[in-house]
């Protein structure tokens, strides 16, 4: 992260962190926005075998269709509240993460089949700085 920060700050360059996930005391000075998962917000996605999912990152166990099947309108209507309200996520160690308001849970795409975060950057960047 300090790399991307000074190579940014250096200007001969462009270097952005992606959207993998929540960072801390680093949001804002090594990407151009700060972080939010988008999937099933205002992002959607058809994979090769036609399943409809939030995005193209997330494991199959969040897809919600498929278009070969579903009509994609009534999947984006009404069956992507997974994505939407993200109470459900705030388990285990996002429980009681004062950063939760930012963060959300972190991205989908970091959750097992069950739902569990596997990867938190937040923790990570905090416990090695």
């Amino acid at each position: 992260m300090e790399f991307i920060k000074v190579t940014r700050l250096q200007g001969k360059i462009r270097a952005d962190y992606g959207c993998d996930g929540f960072l801390g005391k680093y949001e804002g000075e090594v990407r151009n926005h700060f972080f939010s998962c988008s999937a099933g917000i205002n992002i959607a996605s058809v994979l090769a075998d036609g399943s409809i999912s939030g995005c193209l990152s997330i494991r199959s166990d969040y897809h919600q269709g498929n278009i070969y099947r579903d009509s994609f309108w009534d999947v984006w209507q009404n069956k992507f509240q997974v994505y939407r309200d993200r109470k459900w996520m705030k388990t285990d160690q996002c429980a009681k993460c004062k950063m939760w308001r930012y963060c959300q849970g972190n991205g989908f795409h970091l959750r097992d089949g069950d739902g569990k975060l596997q990867i938190c950057q937040y923790n990570m960047i905090s416990h090695n700085s």
